[in-house]
C-alpha cells in the first residue's frame, strides 16, 4: 500500500517514514504541497499524512484538495497546535484524523488504525 508523506522538516520525515514503513506502507516523501500534489497526480496513495505547517499551503488546504480529487485516501494531519484550535484549518467534515507533534510511532499506528488502513 503507497502513502504518501508530506512533511519539510527532514528528521519529521525519515521518523515518520520509517514507522510507516513499518505498517507495510511503501512511502513516498513530498517536502511541499506542490511535490505532494504532483505525486497524487502521478499515482494516487491510499494514505496521505500532511504537515498543517507546510512552506507553500496551509495543509488542511492541501488535504482538502487532495480529499477532492481522491475521495478515498485516508488522510491524517500532523500539527503542532492543539486538535481543538485547528477546526477552522482542518475542518471535520474533511474526516482526517489529527496527529500532534511530536507523535509517536504508536500515535501513527493509532492514526491509521482508526482510519481503517490496517
Amino acid at each position: 500500500m503507497r502513502a504518501l508523506l508530506i512533511e519539510d522538516e527532514a528528521l519529521v520525515a525519515i521518523v515518520a517514514e520509517a514507522a510507516l514503513t513499518a505498517l507495510g506502507f511503501h512511502v513516498e516523501i513530498a517536502a511541499s504541497a506542490a511535490e505532494a500534489l504532483e505525486a497524487v497526480s502521478r499515482e494516487e496513495p491510499r494514505l496521505a499524512v500532511i504537515d498543517l505547517g507546510l512552506p507553500d499551503r496551509d495543509g488542511g488546504a492541501l488535504a482538502a484538495d487532495i480529499r477532492t480529487a481522491s475521495p478515498a485516501i485516508g488522510i491524517i494531519i500532523a500539527t503542532g497546535y492543539e486538535p481543538s484550535t485547528i477546526s477552522d484549518r482542518v475542518p471535520p467534515a474533511l474526516g482526517a484524523e489529527i496527529v500532534t507533534k511530536p507523535y509517536s510511532d504508536a500515535d501513527l499506528e493509532a492514526a491509521v488504525r482508526r482510519l481503517g488502513l490496517i
